[in-house]
Parts: structure tokens; C-alpha cells; sequence
């Protein structure tokens, strides 16, 4: 019921997505996980990470003999970022113990899971019109029918790219409630940074003058980059006698319909 936002650069998909699913796949060997990023090719290299650690280490292989194969190139039923990574397990379901696909272009059918992991629901490619944070909205709507009828978790994980991006969206919903990891103290530009040093801080804001309130602060109204001043506004409860209404058109040509 939460998405955790975190600023880049803070370790968030190594923590969440990479150690946090090896470690359920230790704890409970049956389960199925999907990794689900707006694309195939932002959720491939998730599983990729996976699937390297749990071939190269040594230590975790020996420790959980009982899950993981000595040669699962070799051993496992399946291995490959295409089919899925198989561990050791008693039962004998479709899904592979963990799979990576696309939210908007490669979601599977007939799949069910008793993890869904979203981690990079929206990028920077994704927030350029409406119609696309349109389509991935709803697509992670659907994405829901992958869960189980015996109940799914969900994780999800995300950094901020627009007010009104796919995250904008759930929230203003309140599908899910907001976890925010700002990188500074007190979520402001001047605030003390909670990972980062002061000067790599420092670099980082003058690097990203346009995107560092969401993509640093997880808060696009931030700063200079907001449109309007939400703190300013004020609402009044009765409607005066006389109402002057002003209307401002922006007659842009874009390029979708809107």
C-alpha cells in the first residue's frame, strides 16, 4: 500500500529490488516475484544483477544450499533473463521464482505471482505528453491481474519526474501512500544532506537546476521549478457579488493531440 520515493543516487533499487528480493527468495524458496519497470529494457538489467550475484557468490551459494544451485546454468530448470531465474523449490509453477517485464510492452498473460516488485514505473521518456502517462497508468492498472488469488505484495519504488507523472497520479488517488527519502534533512535545497557529501550536493544542484526538486527533493513544486506557488493560494468559502474571470490560452502546437 506505499510507494517508497527516493532521491537518485541513494541506493534504492540495490536495496529494494536486488537484496530485498534475494533475500525473500531465501526465506521462502516457492515464491514467485515479478519485477515490473515501465519497459522490458529498464526491468532486464534488474534481473540480471540478480541472476550474477546468485551464480558468483560463492558464500551465499555454500550458506543456502538448500536454494541455490552450484551451476545453475547448468542445474537450474530455467536461468535467463528471458524465461527467469528457477531455484531450488517442491513446486512446479509457470512462473518462474523471479521475472523482469515491462509494464507498458511486455506484460505477460496467464502469469501469476505472489510478489510484484515495481521499481522505475516512470522515466524521464514517459512524462513528455499526457497520453503517455496516460498509457502507463493504466497499464499498471492492469498490471494488478497479475497478482494471486491467495493474495499478492506489492513493493513499489521510484524516484519523481513530474508533478503529474504516474506517481502524481496514485497519490492524488491515494492508491498508495507516499514514503519520501529527500536527499537533504529537511527536504529542502539549503537542508543537510542525509547520504550524499556537501560538495557532491553542492555539484548536484548545479547540475540539475531543472529537475532537482523531483528528481533529488521528490517534490516537483518545489523551488523555482514550480508553475505556481500552491502556499499562496487562498480559498474562500462564499462567492463575491462580482467575479471577474480571466481566461490565458497557451496556443501551442504539440505534438499529440492535446
Amino acid at each position: 500500500g506505499y510507494v517508497d520515493l527516493w532521491a537518485c543516487y541513494h541506493y534504492k533499487s540495490t536495496i529494494g529490488t536486488f537484496a530485498g528480493i534475494i533475500q525473500e527468495i531465501l526465506i521462502d524458496p516457492e515464491i514467485t516475484i515479478a519485477i515490473l519497470s515501465c519497459t522490458q529494457d529498464v526491468a532486464a538489467p534488474f534481473l540480471e544483477q540478480i541472476q550474477q550475484e546468485l551464480e558468483s557468490n560463492e558464500d551465499l551459494k555454500r550458506i543456502h544450499a538448500d536454494v541455490l544451485y552450484d551451476k545453475p546454468r547448468q542445474e537450474a530448470p530455467k536461468w535467463s533473463k528471458d524465461t527467469g531465474l528457477v531455484v531450488k523449490r517442491k513446486g512446479n509453477p509457470k512462473e518462474a521464482t523471479v521475472e523482469a517485464h515491462g509494464v507498458v510492452n511486455a506484460q505477460p498473460t496467464g502469469r501469476h505471482f505472489r510478489l510484484l516488485n515495481y521499481d522505475d514505473l516512470v522515466t524521464e521518456r514517459l512524462v513528455t505528453n499526457p497520453d503517455m502517462i496516460k498509457k502507463v497508468t493504466e497499464r499498471w492498472e492492469m498490471s494488478d491481474n497479475l497478482g494471486s488469488a491467495q493474495g499478492t505484495r506489492k513493493w513499489h519504488w521510484g524516484t519523481r519526474y513530474s508533478f503529474g507523472d504516474t506517481y502524481g497520479v496514485l497519490l492524488e488517488r491515494k492508491t498508495l501512500k507516499e514514503r519520501r527519502f529527500p536527499a537533504t534533512e529537511d527536504g529542502t535545497l539549503k537542508g543537510k544532506p542525509v547520504f550524499m557529501t556537501a560538495d557532491a550536493w553542492d555539484k548536484a544542484k548545479d547540475a540539475q537546476r531543472s529537475t532537482v526538486n523531483a528528481q533529488m527533493l521528490l517534490n516537483p513544486l518545489a523551488g523555482n521549478a514550480a508553475t505556481f506557488d500552491t502556499l499562496t493560494f487562498r480559498h474562500y468559502d462564499l462567492i463575491p457579488a462580482v467575479l471577474n474571470v480571466y481566461i490565458m490560452v497557451d496556443p501551442s502546437k504539440g505534438s499529440s493531440r492535446r
